[in-house]
C-alpha cells in the first residue's frame, strides 16, 4: 500500500488477527478496541507522511484524490484502508488455509501437484479427485 520502507507487518498482524471479522461483534471487546485504536494511529500517521511526501502507491493516490475540490476525509481514509487491508489479508490467509485444505483431502491431488506444478498454472485446475 505504500509503507515507507516496504511492508512493516506489525500493526497489519495486530489487528488483522487480533480482529479479523470480530470486529464486527457488538459490543466490541476491549482488546479489540485497542487494538483498532493503535492500527487507526498508524494509518493516519502514513497518511500524514504520504500528504508530506508523495509515492506512486495507493496510499499516497487516495490522500491526493480529489473531484470538484472534494477530497476524502480522513474518517473514509480510514475506512478505506482498513477495507482494503482486511479484505486483502482474510482472502489471502482463508485461500491459502482451504487450498492447503483441500490438497491434505485429497493426497492424489497434491502429488500430482508436486509432480507437475504447471497444472495449476493461469487457465489450468488441478481436476478433483
Amino acid at each position: 500500500m505504500g509503507e515507507p520502507g516496504g511492508c512493516d507487518f506489525g500493526p497489519y498482524a495486530t489487528l488483522a488477527t487480533g480482529l479479523g471479522l470480530g470486529w464486527l461483534a457488538v459490543p466490541l471487546p476491549a482488546w479489540r478496541r485497542t487494538a483498532l485504536a493503535a492500527f487507526g494511529d498508524y494509518l493516519r500517521a502514513l497518511f500524514e507522511d504520504k500528504r508530506a511526501d508523495p509515492r506512486d502507491d495507493l496510499v499516497s493516490t487516495l490522500v491526493a484524490a480529489q473531484e470538484d475540490g472534494d477530497a476524502l476525509s480522513e474518517d473514509e481514509l480510514l475506512a478505506t484502508a482498513f477495507l482494503l487491508i482486511i479484505a486483502g489479508h482474510e482472502t489471502t490467509a482463508n485461500l491459502i488455509g482451504n487450498g492447503m485444505r483441500a490438497l491434505l483431502a485429497h493426497p492424489d491431488q497434491f502429488h500430482m501437484l508436486i509432480e507437475d506444478p504447471g497444472s495449476a498454472g493461469p487457465g489450468n485446475r488441478v481436476a478433483p479427485a
